[in-house]
């Protein structure tokens, strides 16, 4: 039987492999489980894995293609990720590769975003793969992903893709009165399509349970209890976007640091290209801005390509699908551009006739 098929996700791995590491003393790259998807596959995977102490490492989903390696970044906990359906298409053009960060007895070593993208340059730096490449994350994993573009020489990031899921800046509309009103705006013309799709259409699953959440994240924003500690407080906002009864207990203070990080983050300026993957259908809370924000970090160019589905569908089926034929037609074009510049530029030699 196939673990995905029934039912196995991003979280439930992340579990397996914590409970790989408890039973046989082995730590195996959560990533490694997205290739073996079955029982007898999981097992061969764990015996070849090596006992010895582990460190933070660059992990080859594929190594195949023709085209430049893309690298996808690690998420909240600092396992590496794969996104199933999107390695499955990618596979045949590009080399595939992920980092899986290592933390010591549930301590993250790093502790700011600076820090952690520091780790992942360094990684990639000792390892094999060569420049040009791209980087592709998720949420925070597309955070990181920017300011791993930062700290990276930028002439070795010509040709590639800074590829940015369905996040941006942080962003308080209360910073002042002009950007208040502009945050009303866009609420209250995101509020229409939001209730056609969660209420009118029957795709509420979860959803009381989303905006309670929401609801008191906000409460707790603006009416902060000060009998509540820091950590309560910052546990209480992974819950609303994580299950957090699915990560392993002593994996749970680094997804906290991890937040801590993500939330503390100030990114600074980039001058180099973004392109940016934003779910069309935003949460009632979720940054409603068209480029999700970006344009105000970053001064240059900024690529925005809208997705079907909202923050948690659009690595699902049929977005996710859409999702990747998006980012492989990205991924060609730029590679195309600075493989054969002339053909872009207006006023060539050949248009002069």
């Amino acid at each position: 039987d196939n673990f995905f098929e029934l039912g196995g996700h991003s979280l439930l791995t992340v579990r397996l492999a914590a409970e790989v590491d408890t039973v046989f003393g082995k730590r195996v790259p959560v990533a490694r489980f997205f290739e073996a998807d079955t029982i007898a596959k999981q097992g061969d995977l764990i015996e070849k894995v090596p006992s010895e102490a582990a460190v933070s490492s660059l992990v080859p989903l594929s190594t195949t293609g023709a085209h430049y390696a893309v690298v996808l970044l690690p998420g909240l906990g600092g396992h590496s990720s794969s996104i199933p359906i999107l390695v499955q298409q990618l596979r045949a053009r590009h080399p595939l590769y992920t980092i899986d960060l290592v933390s010591e007895a549930g301590t993250p070593k790093q502790q700011t975003m600076e820090e952690i993208a520091a780790e992942c340059v360094k990684v990639l730096q000792e390892s094999e793969l060569k420049q040009p490449y791209h980087l592709i994350g998720f949420s925070f994993a597309g955070m990181l992903a920017y300011e791993v573009a930062r700290q990276l020489d930028p002439k070795g990031l010509q040709g590639s893709v800074v590829g940015i899921i369905d996040v941006g800046p942080d962003f308080h509309p209360t910073e002042s009165f002009r950007s208040m009103m502009r945050y009303l705006v866009l609420f209250l013309r995101n509020l229409p399509q939001w209730v056609w799709v969660n209420l009118l259409q029957g795709q509420a699953k979860g959803l009381p349970r989303m905006v309670l959440a929401k609801a008191k994240g906000i409460a707790r924003r603006l009416w902060p209890n000060p009998e509540v500690s820091s950590n309560q407080r910052e546990y209480a906002e992974l819950e609303e976007i994580l299950d957090m009864d699915m990560v392993p207990t002593d994996e749970r203070p680094i997804y906290m640091q991890h937040l801590r990080a993500l939330k503390n983050y100030v990114p600074s300026q980039y001058g180099g290209m973004l392109t940016v993957f934003r779910a069309k259908q935003r949460n009632l809370f979720d940054d409603l801005e068209p480029d999700l924000g970006w344009s105000r970090v970053n001064a240059f160019f900024v690529d925005v390509q809208d997705i079907p589905g909202n923050h948690e569908s659009i690595l699902r089926e049929p977005n996710c699908s859409i999702l990747t034929d998006r980012l492989i037609k990205v991924l060609a074009e730029t590679e195309d551009f600075y493989s054969h510049p002339k053909m872009f530029y207006f006023g060539s030699e050949n248009s002069e006739s």
